[in-house]
């Protein structure tokens, strides 16, 4: 195990995370963290490179549009970053500097007509731009690849994992459907390990969004309320007290699951 795996290891003790495997109960405040990600401070120098790839203009469509991204770091395994709604792909770019400081290559991109992304804002075809993103992880090197979406990327990372060969899925604050975007059926299809993060006060619902999916899981499953917090998507990342222990949580989940998929 390499020194940055026990780092996080480390900080993970200390921040007395709960354990794998079903519903997490109540954890302890962090307001009185003291440990720090080491690699927020070592990557947060890390600028990423652009890329472009293309995603199907629609279900069976011969048609492409051309989709925009970043990409920061590089290996054999990869973390492909899905934004929320109304965000964009700047929104993943601190999280996905800490994953390449961890040796995981961490591609963010914009959907269809987000940032620099052709196409009108179609979010009921945003899955398609997901799994396009994942061919292109794939194509930039990476040989095992894991999904994590918020809000609406959560969503449709989701319906990827039903039928995209895949390590791991996160779906933080997710709905279970969205403006034409359902996953209700697809959830029922998962078998990857699947990571299901809301804060209990989220005023959107997204904590009993993300117990009804846990619940209609069939595969591998862990469930994350966080209590006493209400910041939605990748904003509960960076929210000062939850943050520091769901970043740590969430990077974890996801190393353990690109290692055991590789």
């Amino acid at each position: 195990m390499n020194a940055a795996r026990l780092r996080l290891r480390a900080s993970l003790a200390l921040l007395v995370l709960a354990a794998c495997g079903g519903e997490a109960g109540p954890r302890p405040p962090v307001a009185t963290l003291t440990a720090t990600s080491t690699a927020t401070a070592t990557a947060s120098v890390d600028p990423g490179r652009s890329v472009s790839f293309e995603a199907p203009a629609g279900p069976g469509s011969s048609r492409t549009i051309t989709l925009t991204g970043r990409v920061f770091g590089a290996g054999a395994k990869a973390v492909v970053l899905a934004h929320m709604f109304p965000a964009d792909q700047r929104s993943w770019f601190p999280f996905a500097r800490e994953l390449a400081a961890r040796g995981v290559m961490a591609l963010t991109f914009d959907f269809r007509g987000y940032g620099r992304s052709e196409g009108a804002k179609e979010i009921s075809r945003i899955s398609l731009d997901l799994e396009a993103a994942v061919a292109e992880a794939r194509r930039q090197g990476a040989e095992v690849v894991a999904v994590a979406g918020a809000s609406m990327g959560g969503t449709a990372a989701i319906m990827v994992a039903a039928k995209v060969p895949l390590a791991a899925v996160v779906a933080i604050s997710a709905p279970e459907e969205f403006r034409g975007l359902d996953a209700r059926a697809d959830v029922r299809r998962l078998r990857v390990p699947a990571l299901f993060v809301a804060a209990e006060n989220d005023p959107g619902g997204a904590a009993a969004s993300a117990r009804a999916l846990y619940d209609a899981t069939p595969g591998p499953k862990r469930l994350e309320i966080v209590p006493a917090a209400a910041a939605h998507g990748t904003n509960l990342l960076s929210d000062p007290v939850a943050g520091p222990s769901e970043r740590l949580s969430i990077e974890s989940f996801l190393l353990d699951s690109l290692e055991a998929a590789g």
